[in-house]
């Protein structure tokens, strides 16, 4: 496993954030897997995990805030202000009202794809419609292999009855698809973007209400810049032995 840290710690709109790349141990254990997922992925899978510090729990966006709340997350390669030409992984939680945190949704997942990433500019075009825009990854029927990973914190389980506290951390994981020899980097499919080794990331959030069907403008720059520097190049399967080595799984 290698970790590409996107934000080592938290700011008062930007979450701890951590990026996770695994490959299959062998072909037994890819054979193993979901036929729909074996067709989409080679076993590279990712595993993003978001932590509600203290400077983010406390912060204008965060859990502690007084009215209701979401964080909506985007990150991507060569994401920018205004575009994901390459598409973009999007994850939205949400709170109740109090400032105690309360848990009001199932947190989301989708993926916003490169030729929508361009029509539908971030900033000038109103927004990504999280709620209702992109592919939805938790369907089960493309590949993904979705999963909402248990809270690090038990007071924080996916419930309406659950709380998010400080220092409450959400993993999802997914598979992403198989590299294509000979295509340009960029996705013009409607079915992820697979981080290569060398890629740029960047991730950007949102304190906005998605839930109106409005435009969510991620206008909030958390990191930029962040280069893999063990990806996707290192978990092709080429060689199974070569991935249980290199990424000591």
């Amino acid at each position: 496993m290698t970790t590409t840290v996107m934000m080592k710690a938290g700011t008062v709109l930007c979450p701890k954030f951590d990026l996770d790349f695994t490959g299959t141990a062998d072909k037994a254990a890819l054979e193993a897997l979901d036929a729909k997922i074996q067709t989409f992925s080679d076993g590279y899978k990712c595993e993003s995990t978001i932590t509600l510090d203290t400077l983010f729990h406390a912060g204008a966006n965060g859990p502690s805030a007084v009215t209701a709340g979401y964080l909506n997350l985007m990150y991507g390669a060569g994401l920018t202000a205004n575009l994901a030409a390459s598409g973009a992984y999007s994850a939205v939680l949400g709170w109740g009202t109090g400032g105690t945190g309360e848990n009001s949704m199932v947190p989301t997942m989708k993926f916003i794809d490169g030729v929508d990433g361009i029509v539908a500019d971030i900033k000038t075009a109103g927004g990504f419609v999280v709620g209702d825009f992109g592919e939805d990854m938790e369907a089960g029927d493309d590949g993904y292999g979705y999963e909402l990973g248990k809270p690090a914190t038990a007071a924080a389980l996916v419930d309406a009855a659950a709380t998010w506290i400080v220092d409450s951390a959400l993993n999802q994981s997914f598979y992403m698809p198989t590299s294509v020899t000979g295509t340009a980097e960029g996705s013009t499919a409607t079915t992820g973007d697979r981080f290569d080794i060398t890629d740029t990331l960047a991730f950007y959030t949102s304190g906005a209400d998605f839930s109106s069907g409005a435009g969510v403008f991620m206008d909030d720059k958390c990191a930029s810049g962040v280069v893999i520097l063990m990806g996707a190049a290192s978990v092709a399967m080429t060689g199974v032995a070569a991935i249980a080595s290199t990424l000591a799984i």
